[in-house]
């Protein structure tokens, strides 16, 4: 069996650490691959590499079963079989935080909107089940 762990395309260390951290810990009998991409040098690059690219990616590496490691790249359930995909959500926060830009919060609850999709949506820590009661994705 073949799982695909879709870490960060613009280089967040915390991210792609839980993703390699997660590939690890599967058995011997378990491929977990991490799926990335090599970020373009040019600014205009960069938005290409973090949406359209990723997607082509995502769908050429799906494995038979795929786990997205952060909602914001949630978009990837547009190329990947949505019963064999889940995804993890670190932090809801921004949903009831009001300093951030417009434009972020609304990428951030289209992404959301994404993830109903997927098969599962976790959550890693025990604050984000107080945090997903006051503000639940199914609810936007």
């Amino acid at each position: 069996m073949r799982i695909s762990v879709f870490a960060s395309p613009h280089g967040n260390r915390s991210i792609d650490r839980y993703a390699h951290e997660l590939a690890a810990d599967f058995p011997p009998a378990i491929d977990a691959k991490i799926i990335g991409l090599q970020q373009s040098a040019n600014l205009k690059g960069n938005p290409f590499d973090r949406s359209l690219k990723y997607l082509f990616i995502a769908r050429k590496e799906q494995g038979d079963y795929n786990i997205i490691v952060s909602p914001d790249y949630s978009f990837l359930i547009l190329a990947l079989p949505a019963w064999r995909t889940i995804i993890v959500c670190h932090d809801l926060h921004p949903l009831i935080y009001r300093g951030w830009s417009r434009t972020y919060r609304l990428r951030y609850k289209l992404n959301l909107r994404l993830m109903r999709r997927a098969r599962a949506i976790v959550t890693v820590s025990r604050s984000e089940e107080h945090t997903s009661e006051l503000q639940s994705p199914c609810n936007l």
